[in-house]
């Protein structure tokens, strides 16, 4: 039986591989102009959070920012290993 900790750890390097991928898109593909209209920026508290949709970007002015590429590259290996 798989433990916890190695499907969290499988999970990480999901998230490594995503950020990878996103980030040599965004080097090769710069967001459009238009990415500013479709920014959302939302504040609770101290924090803000700044919504990209045109990149599928999520940052936390604080904490960490992450990509819907990184999460869903993730959940994928996760997936994976959970079928081997």
């Amino acid at each position: 039986m798989k433990s916890i900790k190695s499907y969290f750890v499988v999970f990480i390097i999901g998230i490594i591989i995503g950020a990878i991928l996103d980030w040599s898109i965004n080097r090769y593909f710069p967001p459009h102009p238009a990415s500013e209209f479709l920014t959302h920026k939302i504040k609770f508290g101290i924090e803000n959070l700044k919504v990209e949709l045109v990149a599928l970007n999520f940052s936390f002015s604080l904490m960490f920012s992450f990509s819907l590429i990184m999460i869903i590259f993730g959940l994928i290996f996760v997936i994976l290993y959970k079928q081997l």
